[in-house]
């Protein structure tokens, strides 16, 4: 029995195993605008009578969803300038969180960290704690209905936050770390450097990212989606993160790859995003195996799956149907989120009793003394 995709079109031809569509999943690299389909759009403008053009149904999509490869992230990012103008009230935010977690349910994800950006401009409608405030009532909700836990990450946008002079930054930052402690643990989980790689390295924000390693929030970084190999490596060594977003670059360094595989630095993979970023031409060229076979950890993850029209399923069985990957590593990757989300340790150790009962640790499969059943 297959399940059906959940989204349409289909940009790549792939059959979803119930086997995969029927097992618990746990999704680290999802953000949370990029989690917003059409229906969830018109959902939000009936129920909170935003103020937005009378889009018809092909005219959202249009806006919202990418269905082939394209010139670049400043393109892929294209639908967040129609996506941030519906954020105009907690009240919203809440209804976002809820949606998106219903969402994720849907598909079997038991488990999910969202990136989302806030308090990145001194011109926010509501601050950082009201935004957080709203997203946790959201994530509750869908977790009394539906069982599945979501927490937050945290991001700097890289092309936002760096046009603001340095006492602008320091200020909101202030404010961002601020209002994240005091949602730690219970929501805000991690912290993230995303956006356009280009002309915005990451170890630019070092001072950033160390205060937040400080206070124990787990860091993770978008780079090696666009940028060289170089770039991937400078950002293990100054920022020193536990995962990296994307991470394609690293596989044309071998001194990397074994440092990455050393130092237990997780890749967060999500295939159907870079095939339309064009970060790969082709999926069967994807380095995840490379990687995977140097002893990096992998995951596997949907990074905006409603706008790339995919769900987490559908990547787990790309990876298998394009990318060459065995049930074996899929077995692997599954393991290794459990190994480097950011999650509290005793709601780690919920999920794996409740849904993960035959985990192992995946280093020990990584080097294949276990088999993970």
């Amino acid at each position: 029995m297959m399940q059906a995709d959940l989204f349409d079109p289909k940009p790549l031809e792939v059959t979803v195993p119930s086997s995969i569509a029927d097992a618990p999943k746990i999704d680290l690299h999802r953000h949370l605008l990029g989690s917003l389909t059409c229906e969830h759009v018109r959902e939000l403008v009936d129920t909170h009578a935003l103020d937005v053009p009378d889009w018809s149904p092909a005219e959202l999509a249009s806006l919202l969803t990418i269905t082939k490869p394209v010139a670049g992230l400043r393109e892929f990012f294209r639908p967040w300038s129609t996506l941030s103008k519906l954020l105009v009230s907690p009240e919203v935010a809440e209804s976002i969180a809820y949606m998106t977690m219903r969402q994720a349910h849907d598909d079997k994800v038991v488990y999910a960290e969202f990136r989302v950006s806030w308090g990145m401009s001194p011109n926010a409608r509501f601050n950082t704690e009201e935004f957080l405030h709203a997203v946790e009532a959201g994530f509750r909700r869908a977790e009394t209905e539906f069982g599945v836990i979501g927490r937050i990450v945290l991001g700097i946008t890289r092309h936002h936050f760096s046009r603001h002079t340095p006492e602008i930054r320091s200020w909101l930052w202030s404010g961002i770390l601020r209002a994240a402690l005091r949602f730690q643990n219970r929501l805000v989980v991690g912290f993230d450097v995303s956006g356009v790689e280009d002309g915005y390295p990451a170890r630019i924000y070092a001072s950033e990212l160390k205060q937040a390693r400080e206070h124990g929030f787990g860091i993770t970084v978008h780079s090696g989606e666009t940028t060289s190999a170089a770039e991937v490596r400078s950002v293990v060594e100054i920022l020193r993160p536990d995962r990296i977003g994307h991470g394609l670059a690293a596989a044309r360094d071998e001194y990397l790859m074994s440092l990455m595989a050393e130092q237990r630095i997780a890749v967060e993979a999500c295939p159907t995003s870079n095939w339309l970023t064009g970060a790969v031409t082709d999926l069967k060229h994807h380095p995840l195996t490379i990687l995977h076979d140097r002893g990096v950890p992998i995951t596997v993850n949907t990074d905006n799956p409603a706008i790339c029209c995919t769900t987490l399923s559908r990547e787990q069985s790309i990876v298998v149907q394009h990318m060459g990957a065995t049930p074996e590593m899929l077995t692997a990757f599954t393991s290794n989120t459990l190994d480097f989300m950011f999650a509290e340790r005793e709601l780690r150790d919920r999920l794996i009793a409740r849904w993960f009962p035959s985990y192992k640790h995946a280093a020990a499969f990584s080097l294949g003394s276990e088999t993970l059943s």
